[in-house]
């Protein structure tokens, strides 16, 4: 899926209303039943359906609404994922694995240590999931005798001989190289 950089404005509860389709199957669902689902009332579902049907159709995803019916997402289950990822990360369907991965290489390449706000930013995800995945990449650099350090107003860096963050790059990043790159 592409990086959805134009994107209409999304209230919050437009935001819950379409997670909640995106959790469920393609079935039809009353306004009411979509707002109880959530905890909103059927009024604020009426009120938020043209905002959400406006962000949907310009995300790229197959929303539709009939009288009588309800509504529903015609979407398939990894798209319903990728809708998910778009709607927490705010543009690209990453995988946690594809995230450290560039998280890696961004803090591989400073040349001091960085914000994690600039971090958040780059890889465009909230700064919550970038702190999850700083733990999970420091488990998998100590393991190969490197880490990640954190300092609060001074920034994140990666600490370790530059054979052992060098060999960590390169165990890290060689699946994603052809022969002739690596």
């Amino acid at each position: 899926m592409e990086q959805q950089t134009n994107l209409p404005m999304l209230t919050d509860n437009g935001r819950r209303l379409i997670r909640k389709l995106s959790e469920l199957p393609p079935v039809w669902l009353t306004a009411a039943a979509l707002g109880e689902s959530v905890g909103v009332s059927r009024r604020t579902v009426m009120r938020e359906l043209p905002g959400m049907e406006k962000w949907l159709r310009a995300a790229g995803f197959r929303f539709v609404r009939s009288p009588g019916q309800g509504v529903r997402l015609e979407e398939a289950e990894d798209r319903r994922a990728a809708l998910r990822a778009l709607l927490e990360g705010g543009g690209m369907a990453l995988s946690k694995s594809e995230r450290i991965d560039r998280l890696l290489v961004l803090l591989f390449a400073a040349a001091e240590p960085v914000k994690t706000q600039w971090l958040a930013e780059k890889l465009d995800i909230s700064e919550h999931t970038l702190l999850s995945d700083l733990g999970t990449a420091d488990e998998w650099l100590r393991a190969r005798g490197a880490a990640i350090k954190r300092r609060t107003g001074v920034g994140v860096w990666m600490e370790g001989t530059p054979e052992n963050l060098r060999r960590a790059m390169g165990i890290r990043l060689r699946p994603q190289l052809t022969q002739m790159d690596w």
